[in-house]
């Protein structure tokens, strides 16, 4: 039974080790067939790459990097000792080395080295930015982050230009401010005004609010000046409403505008744009345009001429060239709001009512008054006579609005054709046409030599159809 068992095992093995050298051949047989395929391949792109032109040849083989001939055939081993002589040179603390040798330069040298180039370690870092960048460098230059070279650094970099223009710079700004500093503290309009004008000068661009990148918080620190609002009152507060800003945020506001106004005047001219025109760059509104010319008017209050040239464009010259600019932006401050207790428009209506209803207007031509507003526009109006002081005026005034306006103010309010009385005489259109029907008669009078008792010529007092009588 043993026998019989050996046997069928020693049978099995036999035929095990017959399929497993037939499986040798045919693996044997595949890798020959193989291996001539491949040379075959290989004879047949060798031959298709000399069929190729020589700069089809080039472009097939791509050239390989720096670091891809340094590294090609290193091993494991290569790899780590290179590492470790890496870990080793940056170990050694800045200042140790005093004499040590320039480092080396050029394709292998310190900035373009394949694996430890300066050049190629921050553009790793950067991601492409050139903000990351300057970052970069500055926080290797302090002391904080980096090597602490600041000084170093600073003496390499100096320029005699550069120190000038720096030097200038800083005396600009320390000017600037000790100005601001002497007119904060006045409480003058004038004082208030300029401080405004250099404020808006000074004042950076405006970005989002509490942004890193903008300047207002460092421009207002080296200025010494508040930013931001003031604290809300409890009127605000129940308003919802924000703080009154300081002038600082103000001038920010108005330098916004005022950059805003210098590139809508890189814009042509539109009709109903505010110009200014003539040589003397008087303020209008530029009310249509034809062709090459334009009309423009001019207005202050209820006065107003337009004016038609032939020529808009400055550049043109000539006679008739309205040389036509826009009005220059301003950083001035926004005037004031009006007083309460100040002098309203209707007071001053009450005031020339109340002097028209008393004094009388002349229809004498000589009594044509004029006043020149502006280069093309002035007012003309027959003459208010005074019948009564300016006292007497006032106190008339008084008597119907009790309390109105004070006495100094009536006199600045009072109509600008005004005019005291320079003779006496009734200025109703009768009389002044019974007058000037008289006088040829009182001419002949006077050159006839047979009627000297006349008394046109005697020049008596002549009683007229008027509660009045005019003395000649």
């Amino acid at each position: 039974m043993a026998a019989r068992r050996a046997e069928v095992v020693a049978h099995r093995a036999e035929a095990a080790l017959k399929a497993a050298e037939l499986r040798r051949d045919e693996a044997r047989r595949a890798y020959e067939a193989a291996e001539l395929e491949a040379a075959a391949l290989t004879a047949a792109a060798t031959a298709a790459d000399f069929a190729l032109p020589e700069a089809k040849r080039r472009r097939t083989h791509a050239a390989l990097q720096p670091w891809e001939q340094a590294t090609t055939e290193w091993s494991v081993q290569e790899w780590i000792d290179f590492e470790g002589r890496e870990q080793k040179r940056r170990a050694v603390p800045i200042g140790s080395s005093p004499d040590a040798a320039d480092p080396q330069r050029g394709p292998n040298g310190f900035l373009h080295h394949w694996r430890g180039g300066l050049l190629g370690a921050i553009k790793r870092w950067a991601h492409g930015s050139e903000r990351n960048v300057v970052n970069m460098i500055m926080s290797l230059i302090g002391a904080e982050h980096g090597f602490g070279i600041e000084d170093a650094v600073r003496a390499r970099l100096k320029d005699a230009k550069a120190t000038k223009a720096v030097e200038t710079d800083t005396y600009i700004v320390d000017r600037a401010v000790a100005a601001l500093d002497v007119l904060k503290r006045s409480g003058t309009a004038q004082a208030r005004r300029e401080y405004h004008i250099i404020l808006g000068a000074l004042a950076p661009v405006r970005v989002v609010e509490r942004g890193k990148r903008g300047m207002g918080r460092r421009v207002a620190a080296r200025l010494r000046v508040r930013r931001g609002r003031r604290a809300r009152t409890q009127q605000q507060q129940d308003a919802d409403e924000l703080g009154r800003p300081f002038a600082f945020l103000q001038a920010t506001i108005r330098r916004a505008a005022f950059d805003a106004a210098v590139e809508a005047a890189k814009q042509p001219f539109r009709e109903g744009d505010a110009v200014l025109a003539g040589v003397n760059g008087q303020p209008g509104t530029l009310m249509s345009i034809s062709g090459s010319g334009c009309t423009v008017e001019f207005r202050i209050g209820e006065v107003y001429e337009q004016i038609t040239y032939a020529e808009m464009d400055r550049k043109a010259g000539g006679k008739g060239n309205a040389r036509l600019t826009h009005p220059p932006p301003s950083l001035a401050p926004d005037p004031r709001a009006a007083r309460s207790d100040g002098i309203t428009p209707e007071t001053i209506a009450l005031v020339r009512a109340h002097v028209e209803a008393v004094c009388a207007r002349s229809p004498h031509q000589r009594d044509a008054v004029c006043r020149r507003l502006a280069a093309h526009l002035k007012q003309e109006a027959q003459a208010l006579i005074l019948t009564e002081t300016r006292d007497e005026l006032f106190e008339s005034f008084e008597e119907k609005h009790p309390g109105k306006i004070k006495r100094a103010k009536f006199y600045e309010v009072l109509p600008w054709e005004l005019k005291e009385a320079y003779r006496e005489t009734c200025l109703c259109a009768s009389c002044e046409n019974l007058k000037l029907y008289l006088a040829p008669m009182v001419r002949r009078c006077a050159a006839s030599s047979t009627r000297r008792s006349c008394a046109l010529r005697r020049r008596r007092l002549l009683t007229m159809g008027c509660s009045l009588q005019w003395r000649q």
